[in-house]
């Protein structure tokens, strides 16, 4: 069974968020085990739906890449915070890049032909399923930065191997050769005294 944190905001005179945890199944069946998540619909689904019911084309992540306590970390250290709007009391839920402030949807409502018209406006959860593509990311080319590492401290412990090896064989060789050579010459000495002996006989 997997869990949900949500956050709750709590009495005015804390202002601190509750955590809750709340279990989960799929959101397309009635299913409990959940197994990927997809970061275009931000649905968890089971594989039986992922295989036959969700769109192929949709990015969808094994929940347990996405898991982790330093991830969970991260990801609240971005999360929007919870902050009342000082002008209308809702929390805010928007975020305009242009003017970079907060803003809550009656802020939005009230000024977007006034002071934010033709701004660039992101709302939370478009930034929350941005920023969940971005650590995916983030964790993938970690991972194949650290394969890529491992293999090539493999590579390198294999050429220093193939490299000792080569001078190895090639010293053999030299010796062999220069073994070679002097028995040519003890040879050809010995052959030239026995046809010494022969020509004196």
């Amino acid at each position: 069974m997997w869990y949900i944190c949500c956050c709750l905001s709590w009495k005015k005179s804390d202002h601190l968020p509750v955590r809750i945890q709340i279990p989960v199944g799929c959101n397309l069946c009635d299913a409990k085990e959940i197994k990927w998540k997809c970061f275009d619909c931000e649905i968890l689904i089971c594989t039986k739906c992922r295989n036959e019911k969700h769109p192929v084309n949709h990015l969808s992540v094994d929940i347990r890449l996405i898991g982790s306590q330093k991830k969970a970390n991260l990801q609240h250290s971005l999360c929007f915070p919870v902050t009342e709007c000082s002008q209308h009391g809702e929390n805010m839920s928007s975020f305009c890049r242009t003017c970079k402030k907060l803003l809550c949807s009656k802020c939005i409502e009230e000024n977007l032909y006034e002071n934010h018209k033709g701004h660039s406006i992101i709302k939370e959860d478009e930034y929350k399923r941005k920023l969940d593509k971005l650590i995916y990311e983030k964790d993938r080319v970690s991972k194949n930065f650290k394969y890529i590492k491992e293999a090539k401290e493999e590579i390198y412990q294999k050429r220093k191997v193939e490299t000792s090896n080569y001078y190895k064989l090639r010293k053999e060789i030299l010796s062999r050769k220069k073994a070679a050579k002097n028995i040519t010459i003890i040879n050809n000495d010995a052959f030239k005294v026995e046809l010494n002996f022969i020509g004196y006989k």
